[in-house]
């Protein structure tokens, strides 16, 4: 064979596994895949897209998908069962669930013809079933259970944390205490099982950020870890949001930061802690009235209250906050304008489904309010409906 054909056909070759390494890489890890719906001729069906190409890497075939866990594992419902595929879309072996609950950790509970059972992240089936139905999820490491009227934990592994014992109820554990109701009082019982805050309360929630809101004679407040009065029990409701709490009291809602000093008074109608589920970025909206404003984490406004805003359509995803109509901004207050008109255009033509609109947008704000390309090809693939594919 001539040399200059060999020579060819070896650049060919290397050339084509090039192509076919660059579609593979063109995926750097599971979380820049999207679960994506779409209507199609069969009826609305989910996918996963790369939001910065617009590019369907799964096609479209599944009745519900959600999102990649870090090992690259997501469940997908196809025929009525769950499943889990990889990265490729396939699935990875033949167990099917009726039902699916994510927990915390990338465990999951999920619904075998035996009961429900615990799967790591990892897809190992780590606590087999039957679990108890009212089996709570996975807390500091822990997964509540429960037997006739006791209840106990068990870890990871399904071995005994806590035996279960006689209690009136016993929500999980959050860092590293739980609640814990006996005799009509609550106090609080540490990952041993020992009672480390007595029980003298009406009322207990769970810890968050080292404080916890407890009821006496119908009123709330707050304690320590150590059961030291923080705020004290003033209040007809305390809501923790982020790093500061929403009070409620005659019907009007202010803010405290953690330490009980007034951010905001008493006097507006409703502070509402709005998250996005995709992201760690997490706003407070404010009513008064007609008005409604934005605080940020820390309880600083971003902006105050306007009637410009259509104050309960809101999405914040990786530090932008974008308001329904269209506009978006730094959590500084920014416009950022590049967005503008895509965002716009894709809001008119999605306007009909709240939750494609919703996906539309949070896939947007991945992308460089710049790379004009990325966000032309996101809108096309949004609103084109890929049967054809």
């Amino acid at each position: 064979m001539n040399k200059q054909l060999v020579s060819f056909l070896i650049i060919c070759t290397v050339l084509l596994a090039c192509c076919a390494d660059a579609k593979a890489a063109s995926i750097t890890g599971p979380e820049e895949l999207w679960p994506y719906k779409v209507k199609l001729s069969t009826g609305w069906k989910y996918g996963y897209l790369l939001p910065r190409s617009g590019e369907w890497v799964i096609k479209p075939t599944f009745t519900d998908a959600r999102a990649f866990n870090e090992n690259g594992l997501a469940f997908v419902q196809l025929d009525g069962y769950y499943g889990l595929i990889d990265l490729s879309g396939k699935m990875v072996d033949k167990r099917r669930f009726k039902l699916v609950e994510p927990l915390q950790g990338g465990m999951a509970k999920v619904l075998t013809e035996k009961g429900w059972g615990i799967l790591s992240d990892k897809g190992v089936m780590v606590i087999p079933p039957p679990l108890a139905d009212n089996s709570g999820g996975f807390h500091d490491g822990l997964i509540r259970i429960m037997t006739g009227n006791q209840y106990g934990f068990m870890d990871k592994l399904g071995q005994t944390a806590i035996a279960p014992r006689s209690y009136e109820n016993l929500p999980e554990f959050a860092e590293g205490l739980a609640a814990v109701k006996a005799n009509g009082k609550w106090g609080y019982m540490d990952k041993t099982g020992l009672l480390v805050i007595a029980q003298q309360y009406d009322g207990g929630d769970s810890f968050q950020e080292g404080l916890a809101a407890v009821q006496l004679n119908h009123k709330w407040g707050l304690i320590d870890r150590q059961g030291n009065v923080i705020i004290e029990p003033l209040y007809d409701h305390i809501q923790a949001a982020l790093s500061v709490k929403i009070v409620v009291a005659h019907g009007r809602y202010g803010l405290l930061d953690a330490a009980g000093q007034v951010i905001l008074p008493l006097k507006y109608d409703d502070i509402i802690l709005k998250i996005d589920p995709s992201y760690a970025t997490s706003v407070l909206r404010v009513r008064g009235g007609d008005k409604y404003g934005y605080l940020n984490a820390a309880g600083q406004w971003l902006y105050r209250p306007t009637t410009a805003f259509r104050g309960d359509e809101v999405i914040a995803s990786q530090q932008k906050l974008l308001l329904w109509a269209g506009y978006v901004y730094d959590m500084n207050g920014k416009k950022l304008n590049n967005y503008m008109n895509h965002l716009q255009d894709g809001y008119s033509l999605l306007e009909s489904n709240r939750h494609e609109a919703s996906q539309f947008f949070r896939a947007a704000l991945t992308i460089n309010p710049g790379d004009e390309a990325a966000l032309w090809a996101l809108m096309q693939a949004s609103i084109v409906q890929p049967d054809g594919m």
